[in-house]
């Protein structure tokens, strides 16, 4: 298979020419995308936009999808190829501003389709996945795999395990009715693990037994998890993932009500401000002190417990810093500064102590994600990781 995808999802602006503007679906059923535009910079030469798109807040553009415009793309090799190269079989993911399927434009059968949706910090955008899912199943071609086998030239092609961004976050029960929505197709892969094992693995895990055999159902898997890896101390840790949980599917909720997408929701701090308030810090903490009591001397048991926590901790320090940051933004002053410098050192040197090598949490990512809003506190240089690294 030979991949015609543009590169991980691709660019967010697409060409203005009236040429390219004409392979668009147009029409009162086309869905509509947000396309975030910015303004020239500095020497670049300033640009006209055409009336198709229409500004619904500063520098946010609405537009009708893109996705007749890139299958006409795909479609234009795949016919060419169909001639000069029979048998070839060609790959092309629906990302992006081009995720919904195609509204005029039939999808060539050389073309297997890789569904890059699917993600549960967003009960919105999770609904119309699953709904993009199903309309992309009756428009793609059939393909035999073995003898016998049948399914959709369509594949998942999911993000959905970047999660809370390190953040906490458990979507069992959802990951669960999804499997059983992909299994049909037998094909899919998912980008990726982002190795924060501590705060995700529950959902890494799931994911894992399932592939294998999605007949599995997910509270056999959850139950031998917590009984398995944790022992006496089981039901206080199925606890604590139940929280979380719980926690997860409040957030997705939330989301869906205020009209944000996922990228949105993490970008808003949701999780941190309004997620994992304190009485919830609270709660998993308690949780996680009745395990190592249960725990007993068991070093093995206390040292998966204690790996736990350092997720727990992570939530806490992320959600502290969140926190002064929001206020010092609303109210600048000198003590709202020293309390945001304050809680930013925390972090850092939360990061220190987790070092870069940790498999809890992927300090290097979180750095990056975390500090991504620059304010007067942020440090030029962010140090991080074991003694002498930078």
């Amino acid at each position: 298979m030979i991949s015609l995808s543009p590169n991980d999802g691709g660019p967010m602006e697409f060409c203005l020419c009236p040429a390219c503007e004409a392979a668009d679906a147009q029409g009162a059923g086309v869905p509509r995308v947000q396309v975030p535009i910015s303004a020239p910079s500095a020497g670049e030469a300033p640009f006209a936009l055409p009336a198709t798109y229409r500004e619904i807040s500063p520098g946010i553009y609405e537009h009708v999808s893109f996705s007749d415009r890139v299958m006409k793309f795909y479609a234009a090799i795949a016919a060419q190829a169909k001639v000069s190269a029979p048998g070839i079989l060609f790959g092309g993911i629906a990302y992006s501003l081009y995720r919904s399927p195609p509204v005029a434009t039939p999808v060539p059968e050389n073309l297997l389709v890789g569904y890059v949706g699917f993600n549960y910090l967003d009960a919105g955008y999770l609904e119309t996945s699953r709904r993009e899912w199903q309309e992309w199943q009756a428009l793609v071609s059939p393909i035999e795999l073995d003898p016998g086998i049948v399914t959709r030239k369509l594949c998942i092609r999911s993000n959905l395990l970047s999660g809370g961004w390190g953040m906490p976050v458990a979507y069992t029960r959802q990951l669960g009715e999804d499997i059983a929505r992909w299994r049909q197709n037998r094909l899919g892969f998912f980008d990726c693990c982002y190795q924060n094992w501590a705060t995700d693995g529950l959902n890494y895990y799931v994911l894992a037994r399932l592939l294998w055999n999605p007949d599995l159902s997910v509270e056999e898997i959850v139950a031998q998890y917590c009984s398995r890896g944790f022992g006496p101390a089981a039901r206080e840790i199925r606890a604590y993932f139940d929280l979380v949980e719980s926690v997860t599917d409040r957030v997705s909720g939330l989301a869906r009500d205020r009209g944000l997408d996922p990228y949105r929701v993490l970008s808003s701090r949701l999780l941190e401000l309004e997620g994992y308030s304190p009485e919830i810090l609270s709660r998993m903490h308690r949780h996680l002190v009745a395990a190592r009591r249960l725990a007993a001397a068991d070093r093995r048991l206390l040292a998966r417990i204690n790996f736990l926590a350092v997720g727990w901790q992570y939530a806490r320090r992320r959600c502290l810093a969140l926190a002064a940051e929001k206020a010092y933004f609303d109210h600048p002053h000198p003590e709202t500064l020293a309390a945001f410098s304050a809680e930013i050192e925390a972090v850092r040197r939360f990061h220190q102590a987790v070092g870069v090598r940790s498999w809890a949490i992927n300090v290097p990512y979180q750095v990056v994600k975390l500090f991504t809003r620059r304010g007067p506190t942020y440090p030029a240089r962010y140090a991080w990781g074991d003694a002498g690294e930078e």
